[in-house]
């Protein structure tokens, strides 16, 4: 019957998946991965960049979540809050959190639009400055490493398929923040 086999394919698919404990220890082969949803690999990669990276930016004294910041303002600085919040693509009470740290850590500095006014804007300090030379290259290193492996064309290949799952989720996130 068809309700069997459906119950026997979800156990072997359990009993495929590592125990907790070897979760637990990151001992977790590709293999365990492989019938797995697409959005959970891509999570399962997202952790890996994010452990990987932070463990090279705590080296350096940086918090990870300071990390995205300073890339928006290594390309522009002078930005209100509220634009970072969106180059970002996190909420305004976390970027004025996390700016606060920041200026507290030494990395930036809220200057006032206009003398006197409380509206303020995001300017890297000569620290924050200084971090780019030596946090960019480790970040283009994890990345180099992460695709080792992949032929330039495969690269480009998942590059261009990962662009299209985005736009594709973007659509759906924008279709259905209408109906709300």
């Amino acid at each position: 019957m068809g309700g069997s086999k459906t119950v026997l394919k979800h156990r072997s698919a359990l009993e495929a998946r590592p125990s907790k404990a070897a979760a637990a220890r990151g001992d977790i082969s590709n293999a365990s991965l492989q019938e797995e949803r697409l959005a959970h690999i891509v999570r399962r990669v997202m952790r890996d960049f994010q452990v990987s990276l932070e463990l090279d930016l705590v080296a350096h004294g940086v918090n990870y979540g300071f990390w995205f910041y300073l890339r928006e303002l290594w390309q522009e600085e002078g930005l209100s809050q509220r634009a970072l919040s969106q180059r970002v693509g996190l909420s305004g009470p976390t970027t004025n959190s996390v700016i606060k740290r920041m200026v507290h850590a030494g990395l930036v500095a809220l200057k006032p639009i206009v003398p006197g006014k409380p509206r303020q804007v995001v300017y890297l300090t000569e620290s924050g400055r200084a971090l780019r030379s030596k946090l960019e290259p480790l970040a283009e290193a994890l990345n180099d490493n992460a695709v080792e492996g992949l032929s330039p064309a495969e690269l480009a290949s998942l590059r261009a398929s990962l662009l299209v799952v985005h736009a594709n989720l973007q659509r759906i996130l924008n279709a259905r923040s209408t109906h709300i």
